[in-house]
């Protein structure tokens, strides 16, 4: 079905007049329907979701724009410049093998964590891939049905304050 309207149309004239005299808080759909969700990224073999809400943005970074902080935790793969800021990088393998071998690709993605994550603030958490979002159904249907592989929930407390001072070496 086509529907062609003039310009001296009224474009209210064309929806149903209950939609045309409705309230809707479009804000709070959006906000409330945001925040059910939980963003999907892979490390590793590891199935990572992390709520939308903590998540500022997905970044991309160029391997040669890294700043590396070599005499600091393994965890911390340097820091580079977006958009005016200062951003520090962490990867959530705990092998440094594994760590390395984020460093070594061409470009990383990375979840850059909001204010709701208080302290975390600005950090990039850096992923393998992200594959999109779930609500709050399709992760529990997501946990229920792969056993095998399980989903794990990101939390701020796994990341230890000590990445943040510098490592000594004896």
């Amino acid at each position: 079905m086509n529907i062609t309207m003039n310009d001296s149309e009224d474009p209210q004239a064309l929806l149903p007049e209950s939609l045309i005299d409705a309230e809707v808080d479009i804000d709070a759909l959006e906000a409330s329907a945001w925040q059910e969700r939980y963003l999907l990224s892979w490390i590793g073999q590891q199935r990572l979701v992390i709520p939308s809400q903590w998540v500022s943005e997905i970044i991309v970074v160029e391997r040669t724009r890294i700043l590396p902080l070599p005499f600091y935790d393994s965890m911390l793969l340097g820091v580079v410049h977006h958009e005016g800021q200062i951003v520090p990088l962490i990867t959530l393998w705990t092998q440094p093998q594994f760590a390395q071998a984020q460093r070594l690709r061409e470009t990383l993605s990375a979840v850059r964590l909001g204010a709701a994550v208080g302290e975390l603030a600005g950090v990039g958490l850096v992923v393998d891939q992200i594959n999109g979002t779930l609500t709050h159904a399709q992760l529990t249907q997501l946990q229920e049905t792969s056993a095998s592989m399980p989903v794990q929930l990101f939390q701020p407390e796994a990341i230890s304050p000590r990445i943040w001072h510098p490592q000594t070496s004896l």
